[in-house]
């Protein structure tokens, strides 16, 4: 062997040696900590999500705002449907003034009994 060669083996073995011995004494360190269980932590938890659905709970609209707003709309409808009605009602007098038939109502039965819907009204 070369005095290199036994040099680089000779690093390489104290370079093992001391990775050994920093290994160990990590080890032995380690293991001296201890690791801490805090119950407090999970009953904070638990106290904090308790409070958090109690006060989510309360936050909701009371009942007289409620009802205040259902009655609103009520009356919002109730006005539409007036306006709608004094609508139609104008139109048929247009429709009367001018001598026009009120069209007919749409009750989804045909105003001509036809059985068969292929075969063609014939009259003669």
């Amino acid at each position: 062997m070369t005095p290199d060669e036994q040099e680089r083996i000779a690093a390489a073995e104290l370079a093992a040696k001391d990775d050994f011995l920093a290994n160990q004494h990590v080890s032995a360190y380690m293991s001296t900590i201890k690791v801490r269980r805090n119950e407090t932590h999970n009953s904070l938890i638990i106290l904090l999500g308790v409070f958090l659905a109690l006060f989510t709970a309360g936050c909701g609209p009371s009942k007289a705002e409620r009802e205040a707003k259902e009655r609103e709309r009520i009356e919002l409808e109730e006005r539409q449907n007036r306006e709608a009605r004094k609508a139609n009602e104008a139109i048929t007098d247009m429709n009367k003034k001018l001598g026009k038939k009120p069209p007919a109502l749409d009750l989804g039965v045909p105003a001509e009994k036809n059985l068969n819907p292929f075969r063609k009204n014939r009259r003669a």
